[in-house]
């Protein structure tokens, strides 16, 4: 079973003390309304999707994995190299 978390706990993960601000980042999450909540699994997506990751390293997205995209290749004499 999901664990629903409150603002008070959201904005605790998030380090976050203005509660009028986490219940709009809330609001852009799946959530449940009256009383405000949303799930573990969700928030966990939320921060994921606002991570920087590296270039280079994959990216577990719905049981894929890719590399970083809108990275520069490499050049060596005007040429491409292949990584």
């Amino acid at each position: 079973m999901e664990r629903w978390l409150r603002a008070k706990t959201v904005a605790e993960i998030l380090d976050y003390k203005d509660l009028d601000a986490v219940r709009a980042i809330m609001r852009q999450m799946v959530h449940m309304e009256n009383p405000l909540r949303v799930t573990e699994r969700t928030l966990e997506e939320w921060i994921a999707q606002r991570v920087y990751r590296p270039a280079g390293v994959p990216v577990k997205a719905r049981g894929k994995t890719s590399i970083a995209e809108g990275r520069i290749p490499r050049r060596r004499n005007g040429k491409l190299e292949a990584i």
